[in-house]
């Protein structure tokens, strides 16, 4: 998997078609191969690596333009995952817990409660980096730097014809109130 060349018609390619194969593979290995504390690409950092290892200075835009036309990568937002995350052990849970939780349910005539929580940052950020179109990539996050913290709830009565929510909120820096509704 390499690159789509275009036609040159201006001056000499910084990089030989066999150089960009190499980048690709460089690339491919991760930023934190390379020194850096996360996985993210920027035209700065492969910049960075180009120059290690071919010895080429170039500006972050021409690296851009290189990444973008001659490897067909694009620039994305990475998904959020958290490094413990097992997906054999959801779908498991799906595929047969889940099934009998409802049955005992129904059995029992209670209330299902769908519970969840979450932190949410006041300035989150948005980071982007480089990588093959449409293979985005995966940051995985221990850090989740909360500063309000929110619980809820979706409820199904016992015969499934009423859905109701309950929530609460708490800002990190004062008691926080409970809402419901």
């Amino acid at each position: 998997m390499c690159c789509r060349f275009a036609p040159n018609h201006g001056p000499p390619a910084a990089l030989s078609d066999a150089q960009l194969v190499e980048l690709e593979g460089l690339l491919l290995r991760g930023a934190t191969a390379h020194g850096w504390a996360n996985d993210l690409w920027t035209a700065a950092r492969v910049a960075v690596v180009i120059q290690r290892h071919f010895g080429v200075r170039l500006h972050p835009e021409h690296v851009r333009k290189i990444l973008k036309r001659r490897l067909n990568w694009s620039s994305q937002r990475p998904q959020r995952q958290h490094p413990d995350g097992n997906d054999e052990a959801v779908a498991l849970w799906v595929a047969e817990e889940f099934p009998r939780i409802l049955r005992e349910a129904a059995s029992r005539n209670a209330h299902l409660a769908f519970v969840d929580e979450s932190g949410f940052m006041l300035n989150p950020l948005v980071r982007r980096t480089f990588a093959p179109r449409g293979k985005t990539p995966v940051n995985r996050v221990a850090d989740p730097h909360a500063r309000i913290s929110v619980i809820g709830a979706i409820t199904v009565d016992p015969r499934r014809e009423r859905v109701g929510l309950i929530y609460n909120g708490r800002n990190r820096s004062s008691a926080g109130r409970g809402l419901r509704s």
